[in-house]
């Protein structure tokens, strides 16, 4: 509640909407905007590639308590040292938010990302550095949010906003995907194979950041 009362005092742009889009209109405009904007394709690959570094953090403590079990003790160490890097995150891009940019801010969330699973097998039976791996999670958590709502702003407009916010969230597919097919991999491959094949698809997605142009395509 206490967090809330910054959003009473945001000033929204107010935009024209023309239409409202039905259902299935809305789905049958997808291919259009993507062809209208390239930069949209690009988006739709990152978030279901750099998108898997949020859906394998449940998996990271699954891994724990296969290597230490999990104790209340070993729990609350995660979760504590998660906040302090979502904090320590969210008050360093507090300050200088005006000298980064998303797209640079995106580059350093997939370094992030791709680094967790490498370096939680190198560290799987080090319980001490283990556990601050997730001050690390908790920095990508709030790098990649800050960077990903950041790109969809730079190329999108104020007219096409709330439709692009709408593809991203209909055509975020594999992050959906994922907690199912790990949950039923992860028994067969085991979790180095998981681990690895997650770290080579978010190292890939660097090829769709370096080709996008964080800049409304269409005004």
């Amino acid at each position: 509640m206490i967090a809330s009362l910054g959003f009473w005092k945001i000033q929204e742009i107010k935009s024209l909407v023309t239409a409202e889009k039905g259902f299935i209109e809305f789905f049958t405009l997808i291919p259009s905007e993507i062809k209208k904007n390239v930069n949209l394709k690009y988006y739709l690959f990152l978030i279901n590639s750099l998108g898997l570094g949020l859906r394998l953090l449940p998996f990271l403590i699954l891994y724990a308590k296969v290597n230490f079990g999990l104790s209340y003790g070993l729990i609350g160490n995660f979760l504590l040292f998660r906040i302090m890097g979502m904090l320590s995150a969210g008050l360093f891009f507090y300050k200088y938010a005006n000298r980064i940019q998303y797209r640079n801010l995106l580059k350093f969330s997939m370094s992030l990302a791709s680094l967790l699973p490498i370096v939680s097998l190198v560290y799987s039976h080090v319980q001490s550095i283990y556990q601050l791996i997730f001050i690390l999670s908790g920095i990508f958590v709030v790098t990649y949010k800050i960077a990903i709502d950041g790109v969809l702003m730079e190329i999108s407009t104020n007219e096409n906003r709330t439709i692009y916010a709408g593809i991203s969230g209909a055509g975020n597919i594999l992050t959906t995907l994922f907690p199912l097919f790990a949950g039923v991999l992860i028994p067969i491959l085991g979790y180095h194979s998981i681990f690895i094949m997650v770290s080579l698809i978010i190292s890939f997605s660097y090829i769709f950041a370096t080709k996008l142009r964080c800049k409304p395509a269409t005004q």
